[in-house]
């Protein structure tokens, strides 16, 4: 029986983060502060590597670096001959040097305990070297918050994000480049608001910056992959006008969407410079990983009848479930759930379930039905492929809609009539 400290007491994965040799899985696990590391192809069982939060590994998948209160630490990846450093690191980033890691923090005895904006402190960013434990402060981005920071694939220079302010009604972000050995740097501009996960990626015209934000103009609505060349410096939006939410980058130019109900894998082409699907994940993710190529993936996924794992694998899939931190949930015996459907508002669209290819919805996948032509392909369960298709007999709102078609029986259907050529009340099912 499920019972309120089931609930309460579940143990779940948080932050996975994958090594740079695709082999190994850090995570952490909630409640509690612990730091695991699982094998990728799950040829030994999750070790605990010791207490704290927010595991990364080093560049050469050595070692597993992870934060406690006012200290950071280094531990092999096989355990034993741990080391630490003291002072606070709100956020930090191991370099390709193998001797270096940027450190994002306050300086001391700054803040205000009693203004928010003032106690949170504006990070700096800092250079530690671990070889002697001493800091180096570089005199850049004097007077703003230091928010997160990239470093280019392969070494160098470093992507860094940063804030007018820690408070959130006071962002107003900018991007910047530095390069660590030379203490030059390079702006390239405002960013939409507020913009976080930062990443590298190479198109075919060079190195690019890409970062997740609110769709412009903002402040309100869903997000968007905002990208850069370094080329010219100019922010684009490569996501404008599809039908999903994009929740992170990482490296390898990959992309973790929301898609209705579900989650997805998509790639940052290098020739269009627009996502193309990899992998589609039922129910929800977070916190897509990847290794020094992209080839290899992690990330932390939820079903309806499944509680928050951590899967890993080939990016194009199969991804597999490597950790089992709630086994207690598997014995509940849960009650039958359907996904949810949709009816349209003031358009008058119907939507019927497509009883074989599990297609709750249309209008998550047709792109919505008001535009002049979408198809929909999902591969939930059943059949291999769904080719249900709603098509707008001519542009603009038509004065019928035409039925779909799928080579599955008992597909979905789409029935009735626009009753005024303005916006539906609801675009579509799924997350903004």
């Amino acid at each position: 029986m499920l019972t309120e400290e089931l609930v309460v007491d579940a143990r779940l994965p948080v932050g996975p983060a994958i090594s740079p040799d695709g082999r190994r899985v850090a995570y952490g696990e909630m409640p509690g502060r612990t730091i695991w590391v699982v094998a990728v192809d799950g040829g030994a069982p999750p070790r605990e590597l010791g207490q704290g939060i927010d595991p990364k590994w080093s560049p050469d998948s050595r070692y597993v670096y992870f934060r406690t209160e006012g200290q950071l630490h280094r531990e092999p990846v096989e355990g034993g001959g741990r080391r630490s450093w003291s002072g606070e690191a709100a956020a930090y980033l191991p370099l390709a040097d193998h001797h270096t890691v940027a450190v994002l923090s306050p300086d001391p005895g700054e803040s205000d305990p009693w203004v928010w904006s003032e106690a949170a402190g504006r990070h700096r960013l800092r250079l530690l070297d671990v070889r002697s434990g001493e800091v180096y402060t570089p005199e850049v981005f004097q007077g703003r918050h230091v928010a997160e920071v990239a470093e280019r694939p392969g070494g160098g220079m470093l992507a860094v994000l940063t804030q007018e302010s820690p408070d959130p009604g006071d962002l107003r972000p900018r991007l910047h480049l530095f390069d660590p050995a030379t203490g030059e740097t390079r702006e390239l501009g405002a960013c939409a608001v507020p913009a976080g996960s930062l990443t590298w990626w190479e198109a075919v015209d060079g190195w690019h910056v890409a970062y997740v934000a609110t769709t412009p103009p903002g402040p309100v609505g869903g997000n968007a992959v905002l990208d850069v060349a370094l080329t010219d410096g100019k922010h684009r939006n490569l996501t404008e006008g599809l039908p999903f939410c994009p929740l992170t980058l990482t490296s390898g130019g990959l992309v973790l969407v929301a898609d209705g109900l579900d989650a997805a894998i998509h790639r940052l082409d290098p020739v269009t410079r627009r996502l193309a699907e990899l992998l589609r994940l039922t129910g929800q993710a977070f916190w897509l990983t990847a290794d020094a190529d992209g080839a290899t993936v992690a990330v932390a996924r939820s079903e309806a009848y499944e509680p928050r794992s951590v899967f890993a694998g080939p990016v194009q899939g199969p991804l597999v479930r490597r950790t089992d931190t709630a086994p207690e949930l598997r014995a509940i015996g849960w009650g039958a759930q359907e996904r949810l459907s949709y009816r349209g508002g003031t358009t008058g669209w119907t939507w019927t379930a497509c009883s074989s290819c599990h297609l709750a919805s249309p209008a998550m996948t047709a792109r919505s039905p008001w535009s002049r032509s979408r198809t929909a392909a999902r591969t939930d369960a059943g059949p291999t492929s769904c080719s249900c298709s709603i098509t707008n007999p001519r542009s603009g709102w038509p004065a019928t809609a035409t039925p779909s078609s799928c080579p599955i029986p008992g597909a979905a259907r789409v029935t009735g009539t626009p009753s005024r050529r303005t916006a539906p009340s609801a675009a579509r099912s799924g997350r903004t």
